[in-house]
């Protein structure tokens, strides 16, 4: 129910329903009672005579300083709400902010002249493992970008393609504590993803690493960028459509092939070199393994294209 007073000082009282109580101007007394109410204070009332009775009750401050020497939870309040309206020259029309029983604010809500709106939730009881999280919405309320800060120090963005606009979905960027691009995800509309990871510290032999997967989430191709300039890709038969298993092909510095390595359904492995700088008599060499790990032939292409076996 919505019960407004008028200017003077006046008692009001609520019902045993969820109301929203104003007493306007003047000193009032204002007991909430049952339900989960919202009271409006505003700075002519006095605190030790508004009350928010039992249920979830929240004290509303329009355009006014928090009060944070009111103490909410002697008033029987579950929480409090500031809203401020922009009178004039910001880019926004409110901001509402949510706290709790000790002042601490765990949310607040933006409303921008154009439509669009950003939310943030607060972790003052250090209940998540992350300190805060920030919403995007668009003119369809829709989330357009969310941005979560860690423990940690790292953050993480994510964007979203609402309209469709893109052969993605959804992109995610995570920050390590200096700022810096640590991985990437993008997810597709056709349900593949690709995920990037960085070695940001030079902790590792390479410099970032590539994966890729299919619709139900299986690893399909990997590209791994080594620190020496050289680089891996790899192809993976996640459906099993191939007679081989898996294949890995080196790349120089220069982008040449320099080694394929095939592994096949029946346990069969082929590592084959080829000579990309032409330092050798033999344009590539192919050793073949058996199931077992057994080197059982060498089969080598010369540069004048003539071929031999040795077998073992």
């Amino acid at each position: 129910m919505n019960i407004t007073g008028t200017n003077n000082a006046e008692v009001i009282n609520g019902t045993a329903g969820d109301d929203v109580i104003d007493g306007l101007g003047g000193n009032d007394a204002i007991d909430g009672g049952a339900g989960n109410d919202r009271i409006v204070y505003d700075a002519a009332d006095d605190p030790l005579h508004v009350t928010g009775g039992s249920g979830f009750d929240t004290l509303v401050i329009n355009d006014l300083a928090a009060p944070t020497t009111y103490n909410l939870l002697a008033g029987s309040f579950e929480a409090a709400e500031r809203i401020q309206h922009d009178s004039g020259g910001n880019n926004w029309t409110t901001i509402t902010s949510i706290y709790n029983q000790s002042w601490q604010m765990t949310a607040q809500d933006v409303r921008y002249d154009n439509g669009t709106r950003a939310w943030s939730n607060f972790d003052v009881g250090n209940s998540e493992n992350w300190t805060q999280v920030w919403f995007n919405y668009d003119l369809q309320d829709r989330i357009v970008t969310a941005d979560l800060f860690r423990d940690d120090g790292a953050h993480s963005w994510s964007q979203y393609d609402v309209d469709n606009q893109h052969n993605w979905s959804e992109l995610i960027y995570v920050f390590d504590l200096q700022n810096r691009v640590a991985s990437h995800d993008i997810r597709y509309d056709d349900g593949t993803r690709g995920w990037s990871n960085l070695d940001l510290d030079d902790t590792q032999t390479w410099s970032q690493s590539w994966v890729t997967y299919d619709a139900q989430g299986r690893l399909i191709s990997q590209e791994t960028r080594n620190d020496d300039g050289t680089r891996i890709w790899g192809t993976i038969d996640a459906t099993d459509a191939q007679t081989w298993s898996d294949a890995w092909y080196g790349f120089d510095t220069q982008n040449r092939m320099t080694s394929l390595e095939a592994h096949f359904d029946d346990g069969r492995r082929n590592w084959t070199g080829y000579d990309a700088a032409n330092a050798q008599a033999w344009a590539n060499q192919s050793y073949h393994y058996d199931a077992g790990g057994h080197l059982f032939e060498v089969v080598t292409t010369w540069d004048d294209g003539h071929t031999t076996t040795t077998a073992f």
